[in-house]
């Protein structure tokens, strides 16, 4: 099937415009409703989410939050009609929560969260019933940590702006020729000291993210963007970005760094390879590199995400149909030709999903908010004004 789903790569948001559930009906506002300081959970795989909740009451001032058996606000597990992710629901003076997935109930939470009303270190909810999921099952939001730094706790405010919005998948560019942020067991000369990140604070990352709907995906960039993989460990590596993509032993250490980050962030369903920008090494070469880390990749329960890169090929020199590609340019894999040739997409269009910042302090390809929120995912449009999709942006059936 074909679907195109959507990536926030850098957005900017305002509290005012979070998503409206599907369906909300209100019976009474906070004030005439019980008391909500602690929470029931029926659903033992749910805790790490209601406790996110409950943490998030603390910040916000709520005295003596806590997990009860006697609480009115009580969540569980049921199955849910199709493309619903969670239901609110009042019975008496209980408000009943219900998911089918530990992200559908981070997403209850994050409803809660908007509605509750804080006084004299109590909270209230309204009572309503709410029937809500996405539109786009994929809502993603990277971070580039293979330019820039960005420490653990950064991240963590990161996240509880994701679980807020409902987005449901960090992504994290962790490999570039600036910084490698990626702590590597194996090859342990990578890792730049002013990442300032250890393999204990991706673990603790990973929990945090898990308990509130968001799930990291890590990004290993290759073949391109890979000059520290070639000056630290050349007898790996190779020397070039050509040695990288077609020596096996290159081919064996690209496995070893895929398999570590598998290994911390063990609940994404993608690994994403780069595979962008490969300058100099010819699109058969890098081709059939996709190919071999997309059979590894299969090989380990996920699923192969990379950057528009080479042309799609042709015949067996043909990129699998089964790698997803997250469209940028809309030049090298146009949006519409991949569509129809089987592909998965996602929309990363320059306009309006990046904010780069690599000249110092200039946010140079910032757009405003309004922009954002009008983004419509059929549209392909650059920021360059020489790009022909700046003056005539691309639209995909």
């Amino acid at each position: 099937m074909k679907i195109l789903v959507l990536t926030f790569l850098l957005t900017l948001v305002s509290a005012a415009q979070v998503p409206l559930p599907l369906q909300m009906k209100i019976h009474s506002w906070p004030g005439d409703a019980p008391l909500m300081n602690s929470a029931r959970c029926t659903e033992p795989t749910f805790k790490p989410q209601v406790e996110a909740f409950l943490t998030a009451l603390r910040k916000l001032g709520v005295a003596n939050t806590a997990l009860s058996d006697e609480s009115a606000l009580v969540f569980s597990k049921s199955d849910l009609k199709p493309g619903l992710t969670y239901q609110i629901t009042p019975v008496g003076n209980t408000l009943n929560v219900v998911a089918s997935t530990t992200e559908g109930i981070a997403h209850a939470t994050a409803t809660l969260l908007q509605l509750i009303q804080v006084k004299d270190g109590a909270a209230s909810l309204p009572m309503l019933d709410i029937e809500d999921g996405p539109t786009n099952t994929y809502r993603s939001f990277m971070i580039d940590m293979g330019r820039n730094p960005h420490s653990p706790a950064a991240l963590r405010q990161v996240v509880d702006m994701m679980w807020f919005y409902k987005a449901n998948y960090l992504q994290l560019h962790l490999t570039d020729d600036q910084i490698i942020s990626w702590p590597s067991k194996a090859f342990p000369k990578l890792y730049s000291e002013k990442a300032g990140w250890t393999w204990e604070d991706f673990e603790k990352l990973e929990a945090y993210s898990q308990a509130r709907g968001v799930t990291v995906i890590p990004e290993i960039e290759v073949p391109g963007h890979s000059d520290r993989f070639r000056k630290i460990y050349p007898e790996v590596f190779g020397k070039t970005a050509i040695d990288l993509a077609s020596s096996p032993e290159a081919q064996k250490g690209v496995e070893t760094l895929f398999k570590e980050v598998l290994s911390v962030f063990k609940a994404t369903p993608y690994l994403h390879m780069g595979g962008d920008e490969a300058y100099g090494v010819p699109q058969d070469i890098q081709r059939d590199f996709i190919n071999r880390l997309n059979k590894f990749v299969k090989s380990q329960g996920k699923q192969m995400l990379v950057w528009e890169g080479p042309h799609l090929g042709k015949g067996d020199n043909k990129v699998d149909t089964d790698v997803i590609h997250l469209i940028w340019r809309n030049i090298e894999v146009p949006a519409q030709k991949a569509l129809e040739a089987g592909y998965q997409i996602v929309a990363a269009p320059w306009d309006p999903l990046y904010i780069v910042d690599h000249y110092p302090r200039t946010m140079f390809t910032a757009v405003d908010v309004k922009r954002c929120y009008e983004y419509n995912t059929s549209r392909w449009a650059h920021i360059n004004h020489a790009m022909e999709s700046y003056k005539k942006p691309h639209i995909t059936k």
